[in-house]
């Protein structure tokens, strides 16, 4: 029936294209045909009103050879010029009217050769006529002139015209009515013909129509569920040698559905190599008496991806041959489900006992109350917490407290409580005695959450009993510190005071000997004499070094911004003396503002110039620079709490003085530390470690960089806008 319906339909489609087409062709015809009646009307029009004005032309002539007057011979010339002109160009232009005349073409050549007759024979009547020929010539010139019947000839030229477009107008109009006709005849057929197609073939495709909505009604909703069910179908026709897949199974493979005509080989592209044996031997065991076989087959797609596909296949006999039947479904996300599934089992048991690990490492127990059931738990850990062995007692709250000392047991009531509200929920330490009646300080915390609408009380306990004795021990060593402190500030109270007194007496009676006149020294006493006073010196200078290092150490640290530059310059203005004494040259860059300690910072900067013109090298000038330099990215990574490099301050001071070997770099800073002897060069060995304590108290660091004999560098780095508290 469908081949049938089709048969009809692409006739009755052709049938109607012919006609249709036929009436357009007539159509087209019966327009050309009025466009060119309107077009040939139109050029015979204008060659007849052209042929008008030249017979008018030829009228002026015939009227200036009748015209009895007579006249200057050179102004009949002229008119005679003028009035030939005139015609020979009409004459001239009828050329162009060639194409759209009806006549013939010689009409146009006579007319010009006998145009030129003509103007001969009237030139000749114009000579005769100023010799004064006899009347009776130019009577007879002028009859020559009527011979020639030029007038007649275009007056005929035009009647012709009219009636050739009168004859092929009327066969434009006999021709436009039988297109008009045949038109209407044919549409008249195709409307009775679709009237007849209409009742008896329409009934038949909409029973068509009806059958193949159904079909493919049925088809969408198999194809949907194969994409809900992941599943998809192919079968192989063994009499007519067809493979069809449906669309899932195209996409299962890894193919656009309708991509290309499917096949065996396109299947066995897709199939693992390691599979493809196994799939083999599966579609060989293939026939109508064995039973279906299934088969897990793993696919990889063109991007790498490897889908896992559940096959069954089997095989059929039917009235349409035997068939062949292989139904799949992409199993990959079940498979990886379960895989995920015993993975995350293998994590949950991990988990737990990670958890029951961590418990006791971190010695953390907890008990948990469900609200709404007043189901209570203890940990395993909490167990062992509490001296106890796990599951040996039945876990309550009770039990908890009875645990806890008397003087703890309200704070450990209210938190174990999930009716009551606790106003700091911060944690809590209360002490307890386990089951060996040893006291442990435990710390306490609680929290509240909703886990599938229930109501669960959990509070966590930690085993601080080491903290609390490290604490205890700590509040010891406070106390001693704070007992040392005040020792070392009776100290500096008596190294600025009583040490000084008797080394300022020593002094004054090795000077009061020197001046006694009557008093004979030897040469050896006055020696001994000497070194007391140098041992005094150096020990008083010993003393006030200690009390600088004193005062830097434990002064309140004020920061405020200041200016470094005025810190240096005062520093010069101090140490100016000392300078031109040793002939020195100071080159100082512009240093910038800082927040900062001025006096430690003056000391910082005294303390690093003395030290530079106390080494300089004998017999050289010596030249110390101050300048400030960008940072390394080192330098830059040893501040990582410092945002902004803007925020960093790097100076040095550089000298050319005798300089010391790089290995005592670190060394140079710690107290009492000496590089030279006590008797070349004066100092404590105390000021350079007042240079290390300023940078610590400003958060900064402080290196040196030395070479024998090639003089040293100091420099150090501070942040400039963090206000440190003391």
């Amino acid at each position: 029936m469908l081949k049938r319906s089709k048969k009809l339909y692409y006739g009755s489609l052709l049938t109607t294209i012919g006609i249709v087409v036929t009436v357009l062709v007539l159509c087209i015809v019966h327009y050309r045909s009025v466009q060119g009646e309107r077009l040939q009307a139109a050029s015979s029009h204008r060659l007849i009103n052209h042929l008008t004005k030249v017979l008018g032309e030829f009228q002026k002539l015939e009227i200036l050879a009748d015209d009895p007057d007579e006249q200057p011979y050179s102004e009949a010339v002229e008119a005679y010029l003028d009035a030939a002109i005139a015609l020979q160009f009409q004459v001239s232009q009828l050329a162009s009217f060639k194409g759209g005349s009806l006549v013939n073409d010689p009409h146009f050549d006579s007319l010009r050769n006998q145009t030129d007759v003509y103007l001969d024979r009237y030139w000749q009547f114009m000579s005769e006529r100023h010799d004064a020929v006899t009347e009776e010539g130019s009577e007879a010139t002028v009859s020559l002139l009527a011979d020639l019947a030029v007038m007649s000839f275009v007056s005929q030229w035009a009647m012709e015209e009219e009636e050739a477009l009168a004859a092929r107008l009327v066969y434009s109009r006999s021709l436009q009515d039988i297109t008009l006709i045949a038109s209407i005849v044919l549409l008249i057929l195709l409307g009775c013909f679709h009237i007849i197609y209409r009742r008896v073939v329409m009934k038949e495709f909409l029973q068509c129509d009806d059958a193949i909505l159904q079909n493919r009604v049925n088809t969408d909703i198999f194809e949907y569920i194969e994409k809900m069910t992941g599943a998809g179908h192919g079968y192989y026709n063994f009499n007519n040698k067809k493979l069809i897949f449906s669309s899932n199974l195209s996409r299962i493979l890894g193919y656009q559905p309708m991509e290309a005509s499917p096949s065996f080989r396109k299947i066995l592209k897709r199939v693992d190599p390691a599979d493809r044996g196994q799939v083999l031997e599966r579609l060989k065991s293939l026939t109508p008496s064995t039973p279906p076989v299934e088969t897990v087959t793993r696919i990889v797609l063109p991007e790498g991806e490897v889908r896992n596909v559940l096959s069954l296949g089997f095989v059929r006999n039917d009235k349409q041959g035997r068939t062949a039947v292989f139904v799949t479904k992409d199993i990959t996300s079940e498979i990886a489900s379960r895989e995920m599934l015993r993975q995350l089992n293998v994590n949950l048991t991990l988990q737990n006992r990670l958890f029951t690990h961590m418990e006791s490492a971190a010695a953390i127990g907890y008990y948990t109350r469900i609200v709404d059931s007043n189901e209570e738990m203890f940990s395993d850990n909490l167990f062992r917490l509490l001296g106890s062995t796990p599951d040996v007692t039945v876990p309550s709250r009770e039990v908890l407290l009875s645990y806890v000392l008397e003087e703890d047991k309200p704070l450990a009531y209210s938190w174990t409580d999930p009716d009551l509200s606790v106003e700091d929920w911060q944690k809590v330490t209360i002490r307890i005695r386990d089951a060996d009646e040893e006291i442990k300080y435990f710390s306490v915390s609680r929290e509240f959450f909703t886990d599938d609408s229930a109501q669960i009380l959990l509070v966590t306990f930690k085993d601080i009993s080491m903290e609390a004795a490290v604490n205890r021990d700590l509040e010891h060593k406070n106390i001693e510190l704070f007992r040392s402190n005040a020792e070392l500030k009776s100290f500096n109270h008596i190294a600025s005071h009583d040490l000084q007194e008797p080394i300022r007496k020593i002094q004054t009676l090795i000077s009061m000997l020197k001046t006694i006149p009557d008093l004979s020294i030897s040469e050896k006493a006055g020696d001994y004499l000497s070194r007391i006073s140098r041992s005094a010196n150096r020990m008083q200078l010993l003393i006030l070094d200690l009390l600088r290092f004193s005062r830097v150490s434990n002064e309140a640290r004020k920061f405020e911004p200041y200016s470094l530059q005025a810190v240096l310059d005062s520093v010069l203005e101090e140490l100016s003396t000392l300078i031109e004494e040793k002939g020195a040259e100071i080159e100082v860059s512009p240093l910038p503002a800082a927040s900062v300690i001025p006096t430690q910072m003056q000391q910082l900067f005294t303390n690093l110039i003395e030290n530079a013109l106390k080494f300089g090298k004998q017999g050289h000038k010596t030249v110390i620079r101050i300048y400030t330099e960008e940072l390394t990215k080192y330098e830059r990574s040893l501040f990582p709490s410092v945002e902004d490099d803007m925020d960093l301050l790097k100076i040095s001071v550089e000298d050319n003085g005798i300089g010391f070997d790089p290995i005592h770099s670190e060394s140079i800073f710690i107290i009492f530390n000496r590089l030279h002897d006590k008797n070349d060069f004066e100092g404590s060995g105390i000021g350079l470690a007042i240079c290390r304590k300023v940078i610590e108290n400003h958060g900064g660091i402080i290196f040196a960089h030395g070479v024998p004999g090639d003089g040293s560098k100091f420099t150090f780095i501070i942040p400039t806008g963090t206000v440190y508290r003391s």
